[in-house]
C-alpha cells in the first residue's frame, strides 16, 4: 500500500479542488502505512527503542522545519482578523479570496506549508459578541457533503468566475444577494492582488455600492454605502 500510494502521489495531477488538495493528502499516506507496518512488527526490545527514537527524531525535525511557516500563518491570521474591529453585529459578509496560494515575498506558497490560512477569514464568524452571516462558496455542492445547496443557490454554478482557484477572479459579486436573499453589508477581500486584470474591474463594481473602511496587506474590507 505504501508503494501504491507513493506511485499515486508521483503520478497524480496537482489539484486544489474536489476533495481538497489530493496530491498533498496522498503524500501523507506512504509514511503512514510504513509506520503502521513497522509499529506492528515483533521487534526485539532494543530495536523498539531504536525505532521510537528515530520516529521522534524525524517528527521533531519536520516540526522544526515547518514551525516558521506556522508562525507566518499565525501572523497573517492575526492581520486578517483585524477586520473584526470594523464589522457590525448581525451583518452579512461576503468573502472573496483572491489568492488561495498565499504567495510569500520569496515566491514560495504558504498553502504548501500551512493550508489553514485559507479559512482564516471564516473565523470572523466565531468571534464572541459578533454574530455574522458569512457567505462562502465552499464544498456544499459535493453530493456526499452533509449539507447541499438548494436549486439555484449554488455560487459555483452561477458565479463560476469567482471560484477560489480560478484566476483572474472576474465577475460581479452582487448576484450573491439574489442567492442568499439578503443585502450584503460588507465585502471582505482576502489576499488582494493588483496584478490580476480583473482586480480593477472588481474594485469598480464595488465602488458603486460600497466604500473601503479598512485595509492591510492581507485583507480589504468594503462597507455598503448608506
Amino acid at each position: 500500500m505504501a508503494l501504491f500510494f507513493l506511485f499515486s502521489y508521483i503520478q497524480c495531477p496537482h489539484s486544489i479542488g474536489g476533495a481538497g488538495s489530493i496530491d498533498i493528502r496522498l503524500a501523507f499516506l506512504p509514511p503512514l502505512f510504513l509506520l503502521i507496518a513497522c509499529g506492528a512488527g515483533l521487534w526485539p526490545y532494543k530495536w523498539r527503542w531504536v525505532f521510537m527514537i528515530l520516529s521522534l527524531g524525524i517528527t521533531f525535525s519536520f516540526q522544526f522545519i515547518r514551525f516558521p511557516y506556522v508562525l507566518k500563518a499565525n501572523q497573517i491570521g492575526q492581520e486578517m482578523m483585524q477586520a473584526k474591529n470594523y464589522l457590525k453585529p448581525y451583518s452579512v459578509v461576503l468573502n472573496i479570496h483572491m489568492d488561495d496560494w498565499q504567495k510569500l515575498d520569496d515566491q514560495d506558497s504558504l498553502f504548501h506549508r500551512d493550508g489553514s490560512f485559507i479559512h482564516f477569514s471564516d473565523f470572523l464568524g466565531c468571534e464572541p459578541n459578533l454574530p455574522l452571516i458569512l457567505i462562502m462558496n465552499y464544498e456544499a455542492e459535493i453530493n456526499y457533503f452533509p449539507v447541499n445547496w438548494q436549486h439555484g443557490k449554488n455560487p459555483r454554478e452561477s458565479i463560476a468566475s469567482l471560484m477560489p482557484g480560478t484566476y483572474p477572479p472576474c465577475g460581479d459579486p452582487m448576484p450573491y444577494e439574489q442567492q442568499c436573499e439578503q443585502k450584503i453589508d460588507y465585502v471582505l477581500i482576502q489576499n488582494p492582488r493588483n496584478y490580476f486584470s480583473c482586480d480593477s474591474i472588481l474594485q469598480g463594481q464595488l465602488s458603486r455600492q460600497f466604500k473601503p473602511v479598512y485595509k492591510n496587506k492581507y485583507v480589504e474590507l468594503h462597507q455598503r454605502l448608506e
